[in-house]
């Protein structure tokens, strides 16, 4: 809906996303609740989504007792590349490295 995910590789092609369903689903149950663009709710939900994995990822790390400062993080396949930014910077990551 964002257009950060190609639709035809999708799930390595196997299946097309529908983005009509998704703009519905999205502005009937939260953009026209908040009164709300529907982009602006799927900005919003992608950034609590970076937000939760993020501090998980920072608690998962700090429970070692290692300083997630120290970490890079690695983005690959899948959606790792899409939300990897957002992760590394609720866990307080300083750097991202990607790869194909």
């Amino acid at each position: 809906m964002l257009g950060m995910v190609d639709p035809d590789c999708f799930l390595g092609g196997r299946k097309k996303p529908d983005a009509k369903k998704a703009y519905a689903a999205i502005k009937k149950k939260i953009a026209d609740t908040l009164g709300i663009s529907v982009e602006s709710a799927g900005h919003l939900i992608k950034r609590i989504v970076d937000e939760h994995m993020g501090i998980t990822i920072y608690k998962e790390i700090a429970l070692t007792g290692l300083d997630p400062r120290e970490f890079i993080m690695f983005a690959c396949g899948g959606g790792g590349p899409t939300h990897a930014c957002g992760f590394a910077e609720a866990a307080k990551i300083p750097l991202v490295a990607t790869f194909p």
